[in-house]
């Protein structure tokens, strides 16, 4: 399987029959798809010039496919040198997809090409903007989520990529989601929504009670109109509040640690 993307989502996915194999005619196939592909969904940027990223394989380096890229004019972007296995869809783009498929069972290998379709197709674009990381002992991998959503929805894209809304514990964690928040509100994961009261934290189940939270927040909840239940990072106290849950904000996701990369 091949997968092409950018910060907009998937412009190709291409699905290497079974039983053949990649070689430099092979790709320089795939890329003839790729641009068609990029003419339909992206009008305008073969025109003004495409930057490809691919690895240091074979076919990549082949004479027949860089006669394909001088052909028309696509820039290359530099593979980074001493690092053949950097692939980032190896940290960021398998892992959740095989998180998808797992339990799953297949009648034929088009059901299966007909799910990995659909899982691609309905990816959110916040699915393909970069991961930003904490300090060591603070947080994992973190992903903000641009678009606005109900804490439920912003907790169930969260955990189709195998993560959980973000944990803001500390006063130190609190002092980098200032920064990363940069002046917006976003959904934390933290509710009171099985018993008024009684937090639990979406990473690990722990609980906090309204004491416990505001020995290390200033600001207690209030539950105004008895209906504020899921908590989010404020904005303009720049601290931690409880908030309407079908209210839509942006979101903070976290991710556990992946070897290499957070």
């Amino acid at each position: 399987m091949m997968q092409y993307r950018d910060a907009k989502g998937v412009i190709l996915l291409d699905i290497l029959p079974q039983g053949q194999c990649i070689n430099a005619a092979r790709y320089c196939s795939t890329l003839d798809r790729l641009k068609e592909a990029i003419r339909r969904k992206r009008p305008g940027l073969l025109r003004r010039g495409v930057v490809l990223q691919h690895d240091n394989a074979t076919p990549h380096s082949a004479n027949l496919t860089q006669q394909w890229l001088q052909r028309y004019g696509w820039e290359i972007l530099p593979h980074p040198a001493h690092n053949p296995d950097l692939a980032p869809s190896d940290f960021h783009l398998f892992g959740p997809l095989k998180r998808h498929l797992g339990g799953m069972a297949f009648e034929t290998e088009d059901d299966l090409i007909s799910e990995l379709r659909d899982w691609f197709d309905n990816l959110d674009v916040d699915f393909f903007r970069a991961w930003k990381y904490g300090s060591e002992g603070h947080f994992t991998c973190l992903l903000e989520f641009t678009s606005l959503s109900s804490y439920q929805n912003a907790t169930i894209a969260c955990n189709a990529l195998g993560g959980f809304l973000a944990s803001v514990r500390t006063a130190e964690e609190l002092a980098m989601v200032q920064v990363l928040a940069n002046k917006t509100s976003m959904w934390l994961g933290l509710d009171d929504i099985e018993e008024e009261g009684v937090f639990i934290w979406q990473e690990d189940g722990e609980k906090l009670t309204v004491a416990e939270y505001n020995a290390v927040f200033p600001v207690a909840p209030n539950n105004f109109n008895d209906d504020q239940n899921c908590i989010e990072f404020r904005e303009y106290t720049l601290g931690l509040n409880d908030w309407y849950c079908d209210y839509h904000l942006k979101a903070l996701c976290e991710i556990p640690p992946l070897p290499g990369v957070c």
